[in-house]
């Protein structure tokens, strides 16, 4: 009667972990999916000593003379640490119509002194579209920032802990010159 079920047991605990596992990874390819649609082609970045740094936008030129090479567009983005509410934030710069989010309140950020949210920042700093959200910049300067608009995307991966600026703005933020960016997309034929 013990082994019975003992043997139970054990094929019990096996299959459910199997399950586990399959799930889980099935779950994990679908939400790579899900950011790989969004994706650029290739994105281009330097390296300095094993580290991003930032690269020339004048690379894109001679990146963009290559053949099959449609376009190549300048980003900027960087990090961001919230000691308050103890959050890594993604900071990223758009251009007017680049970015395809899913706005669920308000508009993308237009103006210097705006920005927009992903869901997961405006749960962490219990904010909303008109509320401002308050950043330390390159300069250790306290900046406040009106928030214009609430978004999210396909997957929450990319999303959850975005905060989107215009792209003079995140520039500013980060005392990016212009002739630099943190990384270079490239369209692909």
């Amino acid at each position: 009667k013990f082994k019975n079920l003992a043997i139970i047991a054990v094929y019990a605990f096996t299959i459910t972990t199997l399950a586990s596992i399959l799930f889980l990874t099935q779950a994990l390819k679908v939400e790579a999916a899900k950011v790989l649609v969004e994706a650029p082609a290739m994105v281009v970045q330097r390296l300095a000593g094993g580290r991003h740094d930032l690269i020339p936008t004048a690379y894109g030129d001679a990146i963009g003379d290559l053949p099959g090479v449609g376009s190549v567009k300048p980003r900027v983005w960087g990090y961001y640490y919230d000691s308050i509410s103890k959050s890594n934030y993604t900071l990223l710069g758009v251009e007017a119509g680049q970015a395809e989010l899913e706005l669920l309140e308000g508009r993308l950020p237009q103006a210097p002194g705006e920005c927009a949210i992903g869901a997961g920042v405006a749960e962490a700093q219990v904010a909303g579209v008109g509320d401002d959200l308050l950043l330390i910049d390159a300069g250790n300067m306290g900046r406040a920032y009106e928030i214009t608009g609430l978004f999210r995307s396909v997957s929450r991966l990319w999303t959850n802990d975005l905060i989107v600026f215009s792209a003079d703005e995140i520039r500013r933020f980060f005392a990016i010159p212009d002739e630099l960016a943190t990384d270079l997309m490239v369209e692909i034929y």
